[in-house]
């Protein structure tokens, strides 16, 4: 009636938006797509990868960005860090990989044809060629990255070790950390955000809120009620000072031993941040090998891949029940959300059991048995692998 062809309108505007396409505009509508349904962590590190990317390359239309940009992006993270990434030195093999592969998802989401970016035709600039070799073994000599399975050996008595290098800080409080990591199976965010009001000595219980507005919240999404063993309760209330818990039951559990200048008091902000230094050190001062070569790549996450590992391993638990432990909602843990908090009572029984197990394991590598924990009749296969390297 108005005398307007839709048709052409409608390429007309196509054409318009292809010719001020850049890969920055593409990303941001990539990061901003609710149908990822993505937890607030892996939406974080997505945004973070999706600025390095931007920044570097984000004037460019997307079909000139290239896998020699990428590779050269990537080399120079595996290098020496980038000042984007907040992962330099140690973390920077780690975060190149996830960095191409967050380029990989871009580019397959930004091809689909129904989002009108006109790139179907485009090459992912992330696509790697597989050789006649795993490509595995191809990726990880090329730039030395570790895999992400990574749990403490005892028969190299690895958690010895880092016992021994957390207690030799100067900082009582770095020795707490690790011990507790290991007595509760928590993220690092999980334990290190905690606050006194989310501990219940009475009930020997920790709270892990869902809300993701909460600092140090579930990655599910799901409150998780950590049962705390006897030595849990002994060492939280070995830091906790009853002055500061009967003006302020809000205070953080942690904080660092830096002072505010201004009023001499602590400064609280975020010590897991603050910390990851803290580990480092631990970490180098143990002196962790893979396969007798140094591993610098040894994470604070990998003592709670430990925990269920050896749980399996030495003494002879599911997946299920230690996913119920880690608050697991994943196919991994082989349980579902709906029947997850079905028994709210009999899920704190399983994971009291499982806390008194580590309770026990930890008793045991601080007395120097750490090879002695393995429970009677249970066959672990980790040993056998690592003899058989893979």
């Amino acid at each position: 009636r108005s005398g307007v062809d839709l048709v052409i309108a409608k390429h007309g505007a196509r054409r318009e938006l292809l010719e001020h396409l850049t890969l920055d505009g593409v990303i941001a509508d990539y990061l901003a797509d609710e149908s990822h349904e993505w937890s607030k962590s892996h939406l974080d590190d997505s945004r973070r990868r999706g600025e390095i990317v931007a920044h570097k390359f984000g004037a460019l239309r997307p079909e000139d960005f290239t896998a020699l940009m990428l590779n050269k992006l990537h080399g120079k993270i595996t290098e020496s860090g980038h000042h984007l990434s907040k992962k330099a030195g140690v973390g920077s093999i780690y975060e190149a990989d996830k960095i191409r592969g967050f380029v990989h998802h871009l580019y397959v989401w930004a091809s689909e044809p129904n989002r009108g970016y006109g790139l179907e035709g485009v090459i992912n600039p992330a696509q790697r060629r597989r050789g006649r070799r795993s490509k595995k073994v191809k990726w990880s000599e090329q730039n030395g990255a570790h895999k992400r399975q990574r749990v403490m050996r005892p028969d190299e008595n690895e958690f010895s070790k880092l016992l021994r290098a957390a207690d030799a800080t100067g900082n009582s409080v770095d020795g707490v950390i690790v011990r507790l990591l290991w007595l509760t199976g928590l993220r690092r965010k999980e334990l290190l955000l905690r606050r006194w009001k989310d501990v219940s000595f009475e009930q020997q219980v920790m709270l892990i809120p869902g809300n993701p507005d909460i600092p140090g919240s579930t990655k599910n999404g799901l409150d998780h009620h950590m049962p705390l063993c006897d030595r849990a309760v002994e060492l939280l209330q070995s830091i906790r000072d009853p002055k500061t818990l009967s003006i302020d039951p809000d205070a953080l559990i942690f904080t660092t031993p830096k002072v505010d200048p201004r009023f001499g008091k602590p400064i609280t902000q975020d010590f897991s941040g603050w910390w990851e230094d803290t580990w480092r050190k631990i970490r180098s001062t143990a002196d962790l090998r893979c396969w007798g070569a140094p591993d610098p790549g040894f994470r604070v996450h990998d003592i709670r891949r430990s925990v269920s590992t050896w749980l399996i391993e030495y003494r002879g638990h599911d997946d299920t029940v230690a996913g119920k432990l880690l608050n697991h909602t994943s196919q991994g843990a082989s349980i579902t959300e709906e029947n997850y908090h079905a028994d709210l009572g009999g899920k704190l029984a399983s994971n009291q059991a499982l806390v008194s197990e580590l309770q026990d394991m930890l008793a045991l590598v601080e007395d120097g048995r750490e090879t002695e924990f393995k429970a009677e009749g249970v066959t672990p296969i980790l040993q056998a692998f690592a003899s058989d390297r893979g």
